[in-house]
Order: C-alpha cells, then structure tokens, then sequence
C-alpha cells in the first residue's frame, strides 16, 4: 500500500518485491519517516542506489551471510559517482545483517561494494567484499561488528567515521588499509577493537598511506586494535614526501592476534 513503512523483498516472489531496488524506488521522494526494508535470504544480482531525497531507510538482510547483494560493477563501466555496487547520496541510512559484494576481479579498476556521501550513515553487521575501494565514506558513518575485505585503499574517502569491533582483512599482499582525505579541521577514520587480519599468504601490508603534498591532514587513528604478522613493520606510508607534519597516522594499544 502507498505509504507502507514495512516492505519485504524476496527473489523467489514471495515478498512485496523481487528487487531491492525496487523497494527503494517505492519509498516516496522527500520521505519523512523510517521505512524498513527486509530483504529475504537469497543472492540479488542487481546495482543499488538511494538517492538524497530519500533519508530514513533501513535496508536489513535476513541472514548476514546467506542475503548477499552482488555484482560486477566498477570504474570501467560507470563514472566515479555511480560505480558502487550501491551507493547512497540520502542521510540517516541503516544497513544490516546482510553481505554487499562487488565481484569485479581483482585488477578490474576501483570497485566499491558500499559508498556513502552523507550524514548518520550505520553499518551494522554487514560483510562488505571487493579489492579496490571497497568502502567509500564521504559524509559521517558509524561502522560496528562487520567485515570489510580488500587490497588497494580498501577504506577510503574524506569522511569522519567511527569503527568499532570489525574485522579488517587484506586479501592480497603489499597493499593498503586506508587512505583517507579529510580536510583541515575534520576528522578521518577511528578504529577501536577492531581486528586486522590477512588472508594465507599475505605480507607487507599498510595501515594507510597518503600523499601529504595533497591530502596534508589526513588523519587515521587505531586505538585498541589486534594487528597481524602480515602489517608491514613501518606500518604507515608516504607517498612522494618523507615528511608530513600535519598528517595524523597514530596508534595506541596496538597488540598481535
């Protein structure tokens, strides 16, 4: 019914939607209230877009790892700003209990599985799977008991966001956790009681890295956090300057798995 707060998405057509995007299409333009959108087990082949005119939704998997939204997009097939496998432009959107996974392959240009470019962005229990740019954060974001994995700048953006209990995992070696390009006077990215792991085999992994001579206050910030044989001992890098007096890479509590 017009106006329906509750929607259910299912792919076998037992739902109120085949799509998820479907249900976000049906949400009206300049929404004013919470709609919930729940998305039954199940593998949706599809792109995702919310657009800003569209705040207050919850989109929720019914099971974390069996609801899996996928597909193949990336820089090659689309621009910059629709390139994510879902993207969302509203503020105050909730996403849980269900996996986003970009299945670009590696090496197939910058494909994120999840971008965010506004404020009260949550992440909640979700598994976000892709190599290059996994997560893009440009607005303000929250991102708790999830899991993100990638090799190439896998967290990214000029957003202030807050992560706690999250596992961080890099699937290839030489590669880097985070780079990211807040601005004089903003905060980056806060990691708190997360986990960095690495898959079999990898080494020389980064805790971020930046260009100071471009981005000269990115600032990154571990605190608490359990960090593998794979993290490359200098832990942090510079890229074209061997000093950055603004930049914000710190770390305390750092301890091994």
């Amino acid at each position: 019914a017009a106006g329906a707060t509750s929607l259910r998405v299912a792919a076998d057509n037992s739902g109120d939607f085949c799509s998820v995007q479907s249900a976000i299409d049906f949400v009206p333009a300049n929404n004013a209230v919470p709609v919930t959108i729940s998305v039954a087990a199940g593998t949706y082949n599809e792109i995702n877009y919310v657009g800003s005119n569209k705040p207050f939704i919850t989109v929720q998997g019914e099971d974390r790892n069996a609801t899996v939204i996928q597909y193949p997009n990336n820089n090659n097939l689309n621009n910059s700003n629709s390139r994510a496998m879902f993207g969302v432009d509203a503020p105050d959107f909730t996403l849980q209990n269900l996996t986003l996974w970009n299945t670009t392959p590696r090496g197939g240009s910058q494909a994120e599985a999840f971008r965010g470019n506004n404020a009260r962005i949550l992440l909640n229990r979700v598994n976000l799977k892709s190599f290059q740019d996994t997560l893009l954060m440009q607005g303000s974001g929250f991102v708790t008991d999830s899991y993100i994995e990638g090799d190439v700048d896998f967290m990214w953006g000029n957003g202030a966001v807050f992560f706690q209990n999250d596992q961080l995992r890099a699937v290839t070696s030489g590669g880097y956790y985070t780079q990211i390009r807040n601005g004089q006077g903003q905060v980056g990215n806060v990691y708190v009681n997360c986990q960095l792991t690495g898959a079999d085999g990898v080494t020389g992994s980064y805790l971020g890295r930046i260009d100071p001579t471009v981005f000269p206050y990115s600032q990154v910030v571990y605190i608490n956090c359990l960090m593998g044989s794979h993290i490359a001992p200098v832990g942090w890098l510079l890229n074209n300057s061997n000093s950055a007096p603004t930049v914000e890479f710190w770390e305390y509590g750092s301890m091994d798995l």
